[in-house]
C-alpha cells in the first residue's frame, strides 16, 4: 500500500518517484498472503494483507457503506480524482478506510459486501519499466504511462465491492476499467468469495492481468510484481494489449512455451532479496528455502511445505512476523522497519473463506486495526455486518492519545497507544525504545494475553457457526442483527482489555521484571457466545428438546397415546401449553410415531418413535415328564410365532425354542433328570422385516422326573 494521495499538489511528484524505484527500496509497502484450500489444515482458503505507511498514526475508520439505488448518470467520485457512473443499485459493504480529507469517497483498504465478496487492496507493486510507464529521468516516450485520474488503490475496494456479484465478476470489472479508463497506479488486488480467489495486477496505464488462484499453492507478495501462470486461458482475464505494449516498448519476455512473463516484461528487476520476502519464505517454507532465494523476478504462487497443514493462526501471525528466531534480516527486533510486521504497520486482516458455508457466512473477516504485533484480530461475518461500534467513528480518531479524556479515544487510537507502550516507555538497560529487550519487558505479557485470546476466538468460531447457519436459514434480517451484535460485542470487549492494559502500563513501575497484564493473570478470555448478546433470537425449537424414552405399548386394538416428558434447556415443558402431540400408525403392531410441535413461544417439530407389540400371553400349565416337560399357554391372535424359553433354576442362561403361531403348547425334551426348570412364553410379529416382541409371561416352574 502506498499513500499516493498525500495532497493534490504533491501527487504528480510522488507518482513519478514511486514508480521509478526498485522494490528493494520501497519506503511504504504492504505484504499480501494467500493459502489455497488444499494446503490448510481445515480446507479453508486464507487471503490477507498487512497495510503499511510512513504515517503510523494515520486516521482510519472501520465502517459500513449501505446499499443504495442510483439515478442514471450519478457518479462515483473517488479521493484520487477517479470517477465512474454508479450501477443502478450498489451493494452494502464493510470497509476499512483511510481518512485523507479529500474526495467524496475516502480511501477504502479492505471490505466484504453483502454477496460474500471480499477485497483487499492493495499491495503496491515495484517500479514499472521506464520504456512502458515513463520516468522523470528518461527522454523516452512511454508506451503506456500511468493515467493520473485512473483507477488506483484509493478506490479499488469500493468500486469492486459496490457491484461485484462474485470474485470473478470483480476481477472482470477491474480489467475492464483498466483497459478503458486506465490505471493510476501499479497495484495488486486480491478478490475472494466462497468459490474462488482472483489476483489482479495493474501493470501500466491500460494493461492489467487477473489470475484465478490455485487451490494447492501458497502466495506471498511484499510489493514485488510477480509472474503468474497465464497458460490456462480459462483462469486468466487480461487486457487486450497485454502482449502488444511491451512488444512495442522492446521489453517483452516469454517463457519456453511462448507465454508472456509479465514481471519480466513490465517491471524493474529487483537487485536483492528484500527482508520481507526472505522472512515470508522462511515462515512458509523454512530457512533453507529462504536462503536459496535469488534476486530477480518471483512467482507469486509457490508450492507449500510438504505437510500442507497451514492454520488460520499461522496466517494471522505471519503478518506480525519480524524475523523472530532468526539472526538474519532484523531478527533481533530492533527497529526492523523492513520486516513484515514492521513499525509502519497500520492494520492487518485475513479473510477466512469456508467453502461449505452459505455465501453470507462463507467469509469471516479477521481484522486488526493496529500493528498486530501487540494486537488481536477480531472476527466478523462482514457480509452481514450493518454497523460498527461508535469508537470506530472518524471524530474519535484523533491520531494522538487523549490523556485528559481517555474515553474520547477511538478503538484504533487505544490499540496504537498500547502498541507504542509495548515497544518501551524509555531507555531499558541502555537499550533504545523498540529494541527486543524493551519489547520483552513491556510487551511480552501483552503478547501472551492476546495469543490466548486469539486462539480462543478461533476455537469459539466453530460453535458460533452452527447457530449462525440456523439463524440465517430462519430469518435474514435476524442474521444481519446478530452478526452485527457479535462483531460489535467482540470489538467492545477487546477494547476494554486494551484500555486496561494501557492504564496498567502507564502506571507500571519498572522493578526490573516484566509487565504482566492483570487480564492475563486472571485468565480472561473472549465471550464469543450468543449468550453475551442476548441469545440467538431464534424461537425455542423443540427439535432440540430432550424426550423421555417411551416403553413398548401392548396391542389392544385401540389407538395408543403414551405419555412422555419433554425438556428444553433443563425445563420440563407442559403439554398443550408449550407443545402439542399428534400420533400416527399407533394402533396396529409395529412402529408408531408421536410428533411434538412447539406452540406459544416454542417452534419447530420433533418426532419420536415407539413400538406397539403383541399382547402378552400367560403360561397355563407346565407338565413334567421323564427328562421332558410340556408347556401350554393362552392363544394370542395375529402373530408370527411364539417363543418358549427355559433354564434350570440356578442357571443364568436361557434356551429359546420357536413355536408355530398355530400351536399353544410344546414339549421340551432332553432335560436333565431331577432338575427344576423355569419356563416363560412370549409372541412376536414380523412387520416390514422387523420383529416386534411381546413381554415375557410370568415364570412357571416344574421339577423334571
Amino acid at each position: 500500500m502506498f499513500k499516493k494521495k498525500i495532497s493534490k499538489v504533491l501527487v504528480s511528484l510522488v507518482t513519478i518517484v514511486f514508480f521509478t524505484v526498485s522494490s528493494t527500496v520501497v519506503s511504504f509497502g504492504c505484504t499480501g498472503i494467500y493459502f489455497g484450500k488444499d494446503v490448510t489444515d481445515n480446507g479453508t482458503t486464507l487471503v490477507g494483507r498487512s497495510e503499511d505507511s510512513g504515517w503510523t498514526r494515520y486516521k482510519k475508520n472501520y465502517t459500513v457503506r449501505q446499499g443504495a439505488t442510483h439515478a442514471a448518470g450519478e457518479m462515483y467520485k473517488g479521493s484520487g480524482g477517479f470517477t465512474i457512473p454508479y450501477p443502478a443499485k450498489t451493494f452494502r459493504y464493510t470497509l476499512v478506510k483511510d481518512y485523507t480529507g479529500e474526495g467524496e469517497e475516502e480511501m477504502a483498504q479492505v471490505g466484504t459486501n453483502e454477496k460474500g465478496v471480499a477485497v483487499t487492496g492493495t499491495v503496491s507493486l515495484s517500479g514499472g519499466k521506464p520504456e512502458i510507464v515513463g520516468s522523470r529521468n528518461s527522454n523516452v516516450t512511454p508506451a503506456d504511462a500511468m493515467v493520473n485520474d485512473g483507477l488506483c488503490e484509493e478506490d479499488i475496494p469500493s468500486v469492486v465491492l459496490m457491484q461485484a456479484e462474485s470474485a470473478r465478476h470483480g476481477a472482470e470489472v477491474m480489467i475492464d476499467i483498466y483497459e478503458t479508463k486506465g490505471a493510476g497506479g501499479r497495484d495488486m488486488t486480491m478478490i475472494t468469495d466462497k468459490d474462488e480467489t482472483w489476483i489482479v495486477q495493474s501493470l501500466s496505464g491500460h494493461n492489467a492481468v487477473a489470475v484465478k488462484a490455485p487451490d494447492d499453492m501458497v502466495g506471498l507478495s511484499p510489493n514485488i510484481t510477480a509472474n503468474v501462470d497465464l497458460s490456462n486461458k480459462k483462469d486468466v482475464i487480461m487486457t487486450k494489449n497485454l502482449v502488444k505494449t511491451p512488444d512495442q516498448a522492446g521489453t517483452l519476455k516469454r517463457d519456453a512455451q511462448g507465454v508472456i512473463l509479465i514481471a519480466d516484461s513490465y517491471a524493474n528487476e529487483p537487485q536483492s532479496v528484500s527482508n520481507r520476502l526472505w522472512q515470508g519464505y522462511y515462515y512458509l517454507k523454512g530457512e533453507t528455502y529462504a536462503n536459496n532465494t535469488k534476486p530477480g523476478y518471483i512467482d507469486f504462487f509457490k508450492t507449500p511445505r510438504k505437510e500442507k497443514n497451514y492454520s488460520l493462526y499461522e496466517a494471522l501471525r505471519l503478518l506480525a512476523f519480524r524475523g523472530e528466531g532468526t539472526a538474519k534480516y532484523g531478527g533481533t527486533g530492533t527497529g526492523n522497519s523492513a520486516g513484515i510486521g514492521n513499525d509502519n504497520n497500520l492494520e492487518s486482516h485475513v479473510f477466512e473463506v469456508r467453502h461449505d458455508m452459505p455465501a453470507e457466512l462463507s467469509v469471516v473477516q479477521w481484522l486488526s486495526l493496529s500493528p498486530v504485533e501487540f494486537g488481536v484480530y477480531i472476527p466478523g461475518y462482514n457480509a452481514l455486518v450493518t454497523e460498527t461500534i461508535a469508537e470506530n467513528s472518524i471524530g474519535l480518531d484523533t491520531m494522538v492519545y487523549n490523556e485528559e479524556n481517555p474515553s474520547a479515544n477511538s478503538y484504533r487510537t487505544v490499540f496504537f497507544e498500547l502498541y507504542f507502550l509495548c515497544k518501551g516507555k524509555g531507555k531499558v538497560d541502555d537499550k533504545n525504545v523498540g529494541s527486543l529487550e524493551a519489547r520483552t519487558k513491556y510487551g511480552s505479557g501483552v503478547q501472551q494475553f492476546w495469543e490466548k485470546y486469539q486462539k480462543s476466538l478461533i476455537s469459539q468460531q466453530k460453535e458460533i457457526d452452527k447457530d449462525m447457519q440456523k439463524i440465517l436459514a430462519y430469518d435474514y434480517d435476524l442474521a444481519l442483527k446478530k452478526a452485527t451484535e457479535l462483531n460489535k460485542h467482540l470489538q467492545s470487549e477487546a477494547l476494554g482489555y486494551a484500555k486496561q492494559m494501557v492504564n496498567e502500563l502507564k502506571a507500571w513501575k519498572d522493578d526490573g521484571g516484566v509487565y504482566m497484564p492483570t487480564a492475563l493473570k486472571e485468565g480472561k478470555l473472549p465471550t464469543y457466545t450468543f449468550d453475551a448478546i442476548g441469545g440467538t433470537g431464534l424461537p425455542k425449537d423443540v427439535s432440540n428438546a430432550k424426550v423421555s424414552k417411551i416403553s413398548n405399548q401392548a396391542y389392544t386394538g385401540k389407538a395408543k397415546k403414551p405419555a412422555f416428558t419433554v425438556k428444553y434447556d433443563g425445563k420440563t415443558l407442559a403439554k398443550d401449553k408449550d407443545y402439542t402431540v399428534t400420533y400416527s400408525n399407533n394402533k396396529k403392531v409395529g412402529k408408531a410415531t408421536a410428533t411434538i410441535k412447539g406452540i406459544n413461544g416454542y417452534t419447530g417439530t420433533k418426532t419420536v418413535k415407539f413400538n406397539i407389540v403383541p399382547k402378552k400371553t400367560s403360561v397355563k400349565k407346565v407338565k413334567a415328564g421323564y427328562k421332558k416337560a410340556t408347556v401350554s399357554w393362552k392363544k394370542v391372535s395375529g402373530i408370527t410365532k411364539y417363543q418358549v424359553r427355559y433354564k434350570t433354576a440356578n442357571s443364568k442362561t436361557w434356551k429359546i425354542k420357536n413355536v408355530s403361531a398355530k400351536s399353544t403348547k410344546v414339549t421340551i425334551k432332553k432335560l436333565k433328570k431331577g432338575k427344576k426348570y423355569n419356563f416363560q412364553v412370549r409372541s412376536y410379529k414380523t412387520v416390514k422385516k422387523e420383529k416386534y416382541r411381546s413381554d415375557w409371561s410370568k415364570t412357571k416352574s416344574v421339577k423334571v422326573r
